[in-house]
């Protein structure tokens, strides 16, 4: 007795319904991966070179969403209102590096010997320090100081004494202070003064360039990424 080679009826539906569960689970987890994807992620495309040296003009940055308590040395994305003449309301978004959080006093001192340089100083209740930061492009420059910091939030001491003796800031409640890491090009919380925690987009979780894989990829996703 020969038994055939073909797979019976039975064993055709048996194979049947295993690739269909299969491939039934693989577009449940598919779905499940994008609605997940669109709740925690969002692209942002940078433009201009406030965040210089580590993020360049047309570079994409992934941010991960539902962040709601700032953390020193974290890249955010923040939206801003800006107000046309006309009295309409534009959002618009930015990102900055958080230097400062709740509760820290932060001043800005001239640098002695040094009259072309503004140091950052910080206290977060351990005693002031000038604050080491070496993923700036460069010091903050004094001759800058006109274009960059709000004369009327604060002001450049010549002296730590100076500044120790009433001429800091203290982060409010609910607030963080970021500046850009192109600390000379930059318009941020010098400008702008403190920002408001619910006024942050999202933080920086990963870095791209256009025209790569991943830029291909997310655009699949995400046609409009601002």
């Amino acid at each position: 007795m020969i038994k055939s080679l073909l797979p019976s009826k039975d064993e055709k539906n048996t194979f049947w319904d295993i690739a269909f569960f299969v491939i039934s689970i693989f577009l449940v987890l598919l779905i499940v991966g994008v609605i997940i994807m669109y709740s925690a992620i969002r692209p942002f495309d940078i433009v201009g070179d406030s965040m210089e040296p580590n993020l360049h003009n047309g570079n994409t940055v992934i941010i991960q969403k539902n962040y709601s308590t700032p953390v020193r040395g974290d890249v955010v994305v923040i939206k801003t209102t800006h107000i046309d003449q006309d009295g309409t309301s534009t959002q618009n978004y930015i990102i900055k590096r958080i230097v400062a959080i709740e509760g820290d006093k932060i001043g800005f001192v001239r640098a002695q010997g040094h009259d072309n340089i503004v140091y950052f100083y910080r206290d977060c209740g351990q005693g002031w320090e000038q604050v080491f930061e070496p993923y700036t492009k460069e010091y903050m420059s004094f001759g800058s100081s006109s274009v960059v910091f709000n004369k009327n939030l604060f002001k450049i001491y010549e002296s730590v004494d100076e500044m120790k003796n009433g001429g800091y800031t203290i982060i409010e409640k609910d607030k963080f202070f970021a500046m850009g890491d192109n600390r000379n090009v930059s318009a941020d919380s010098r400008k702008y003064g403190q920002f408001d925690v619910s006024t942050i987009a999202g933080k920086e979780i990963f870095i791209y360039e256009k025209d790569s894989f991943y830029d291909r990829f997310f655009s699949i996703f995400f046609k409009n990424k601002n």
